[in-house]
């Protein structure tokens, strides 16, 4: 008998959210205008929801985390 386990494979299904990682998008606020950012992280959550994270600003950027679909929209 060998004494070792294989190491159990994680395999997690791809992401094929509507934003990939690098997308320049605009964070829709309450008086819907919209903040532009990059997308620096996309992921699912335990529920299977596309969540991403978000880089805003400038001199002084901010990460804004967990963010939805509908958070979003395309900067043209």
């Amino acid at each position: 008998m060998w004494p070792f386990k294989k190491k159990a494979k994680n395999d997690t299904p791809p992401f094929t959210g509507k934003y990939a990682v690098g997308d320049d998008v605009g964070i829709i606020t309450r008086d819907l205008f919209s903040i532009p950012g990059r997308v620096i992280k996309a992921y699912y959550d335990e529920k299977g929801i596309a969540r991403y994270d978000v880089s805003v600003g400038g001199e002084c950027p901010y990460v804004k985390e967990k963010l939805t679909e509908e958070d979003l929209k395309p900067l043209c």
